[in-house]
């Protein structure tokens, strides 16, 4: 059997049957898109002053959708995912959209970017996607400059990492855990 972080980078390394993944919301019904710039507006509540300019690492970026709402926001976007074949289709949707961002093949367990190295960790719904959370955590807080670590996770995980969070606090850390509905 396959371990977790293999079957992610196989599911995300699949050939794509048509460009949903790398255009989302762009081109989809009215109330989805709306639904999804939404829910990234919501999750950004109190950086809004932060992101224009920031070096943002999006971990467990996929196909970048998020990257490009950093991005449209102002900040300067590396994307970080496990699996090539996400990578892949970030670098299309960057293309097609005339965007800009690094692009790095990393383990969220063990990212490769030196202490205080960008401003903001943001991840969207990436820790289901993780075996040892606060082995993540520790690395986004260690990469984070400014100690803001901003937490999209569906609502199933949101009371763990939140609690997770609470009893790993270290000073001056302050994080931003949203559970969107």
């Amino acid at each position: 059997a396959l371990s977790h972080k293999a079957q992610q980078i196989a599911f995300s390394g699949r050939p794509q049957d048509d460009d949903f993944e790398t255009t989302r919301p762009s081109g989809t019904p009215a109330l989805y898109e709306r639904l999804l710039v939404d829910k990234f507006r919501r999750s950004v509540i109190g950086l809004e002053d932060v992101l224009p300019g920031s070096t943002t690492l999006v971990t467990c970026g996929g196909a970048g959708m998020d990257a490009h709402f950093l991005a449209d926001a102002g900040a300067r976007v590396i994307l970080s995912d496990i699996s090539l074949g996400a990578l892949l289709q970030a670098r299309h949707r960057a293309a097609r959209f005339g965007l800009d961002f690094g692009l790095v093949a990393a383990d969220a367990e063990t990212l490769p970017f030196p202490d205080a190295s960008v401003d903001i960790v943001y991840v969207h719904d990436g820790l289901h996607h993780l075996e040892r959370h606060r082995i993540r955590q520790a690395n986004c807080r260690r990469a984070a400059a400014r100690a803001n670590t901003y937490c999209v996770q569906a609502a199933r995980e949101a009371r763990t990492v939140s609690e997770q969070i609470t009893e790993d606090r270290s000073p001056g850390f302050r994080s931003r855990q949203r559970s969107v509905r």
